[in-house]
């Protein structure tokens, strides 16, 4: 069959003016959003009008206003959400912030691309809706070179997708094509609450190191698999621990070393009508760059530096030990 085909398109626009004092404003912000495709995939449409009005003070500040949202693809939807961001100053360094949002994620065939290679080709995902998106949390600014943030948030989300093991035969002009083994969603109502902290720590002038940790909780429901209502569902695929540790060393102005480590805990996907717990992911990587010049440089990273085996989806294992390298040219 013929690849898909198709076009995105993102128009984005805003207007402000003072009103009160020159740290007040009212506004709107507005913007497009499309996917055209041929054939039988559903094209996509978004556009969004933000009203708000935006207050400032010393250390402080306070943005209030709402998305209206209105939306085509498999059906068509107007829907109205909060968009409201707060942060309040305790001291100079350390402030309180609160975040509430909500609206549609796209799920277009880019969308997914970037999520995982894996999908299956012909599959259309519908696109989901959070109600609501609240994230809140503590910074507090330096201490002897450190700097904390701890945070939590909690989304409810209707039309999650999950990506789910499946074989399907693709067609041809005349006769079934080949068979493939690929991802394909299933839906679900999710209910994801996290909780994390964040250290960094920068003392040592030429070595920066972050450490952040997060744990999720999900709850799932009205999910099929097969038109099957499954009984036990899960998030399959999400993390339910999750720990980032990252830091990078300046040897020089032209040498700089770095290290990601990331493990991925409590992961479950569904096979043959069971909940299966996947292993955990544990990736350490080192890297260096080396700047030549303005315009030149040279890097070089080593992946999976633990030999670990594990999928990154049910089916789709990751990539073993392996290096790789590049130059950047700039004129």
């Amino acid at each position: 069959p013929d690849p898909l085909r198709g076009n995105e398109i993102q128009i984005m626009a805003g207007f402000d003016k003072p009103f009160r004092n020159s740290s007040s404003k009212m506004g709107i912000d507005g913007s497009l959003t499309t996917a055209l495709y041929g054939d039988d995939w559903n094209n996509y449409m978004l556009v969004n009008a933000a009203p708000y009005l935006r207050f400032g003070g010393l250390n402080r500040s306070a943005r209030l206003g709402a998305d209206i949202l209105f939306q085509t693809g498999n059906k068509t939807r107007v829907r109205v959400v909060p968009n409201i961001a707060l942060r309040m100053g305790i001291t100079e360094r350390t402030s309180l912030y609160a975040n509430i949002h909500g609206g549609f994620i796209h799920n277009t065939f880019l969308d997914l691309m970037g999520e995982s290679r894996y999908i299956l080709p012909a599959t259309d995902v519908r696109p989901s809706f959070s109600i609501v998106d609240m994230d809140a949390g503590l910074r507090i600014g330096e201490v002897d070179g450190f700097r904390f943030d701890l945070f939590g948030g909690f989304r409810k989300t209707d039309d999650a997708h999950f990506l789910l093991l499946h074989g399907v035969t693709m067609n041809g002009d005349e006769v079934p094509g080949p068979f493939v083994e690929g991802l394909k969603p299933v839906y679900g109502d999710l209910a994801h609450t996290h909780l994390g902290g964040m250290i960094h720590a920068k003392s040592w002038a030429p070595l920066e190191l972050s450490l952040r940790v997060k744990k999720n909780f999900y709850t799932v429901k009205n999910l099929t698999v097969d038109e099957s209502s499954i009984a036990d569902p899960k998030a399959y695929n999400k993390p339910g621990m999750e720990i980032d540790l990252k830091g990078v060393l300046e040897v020089s102005e032209q040498l700089r070393f770095s290290m990601n480590y990331y493990f991925a805990g409590e992961r479950w996907s569904y096979y043959e009508g069971e909940n299966l717990q996947m292993e955990n992911i544990n990736d350490l990587n080192l890297g260096a760059a080396y700047q030549i010049s303005n315009a030149f440089s040279l890097s070089i990273k080593a992946n999976n530096l633990m030999f670990q085996h594990y999928d990154l989806w049910y089916g789709h294992p990751a990539q073993g030990f392996n290096v790789m390298g590049g130059f950047t040219f700039c004129f």
